[in-house]
């Protein structure tokens, strides 16, 4: 179980990380930001769904760290969540043991 939850848990610190990174290359080529950023803002809400938190700071200065590390530690706890109820279902159902 604790693999298994582990996995998750990194998986939901990967993803903030990897979409960060990513749209800091997104934005030094500003010809392409328009095509791929609206497609990829979706994949963004639906892999990252605590991204919302980085809202707070458009437009302000130095609060980007702290607020990208609370968005990552609730996205972390959503991933660690699933993955918990995704071990448990796996358990539990009888499919699982056939």
């Amino acid at each position: 179980m604790l693999k298994f939850v582990a996995i998750f848990s990194a998986l939901g610190l990967f993803v903030p990380v990897f979409f960060t990174i990513t749209w800091s290359i997104i934005e030094r080529f500003t010809q392409y930001s328009v095509k791929i950023g609206s497609d990829f803002v979706v994949i963004q809400i639906l892999c990252w769904p605590s991204s919302i938190f980085m809202m707070a700071t458009t437009g302000s200065k130095g609060s980007d760290i702290k607020m990208f590390s609370i968005s990552a530690m609730v996205n972390v706890l959503i991933y660690t969540i699933v993955g918990f109820l995704i071990w448990y279902g796996l358990i539990n159902n009888d499919w699982f043991y056939m």
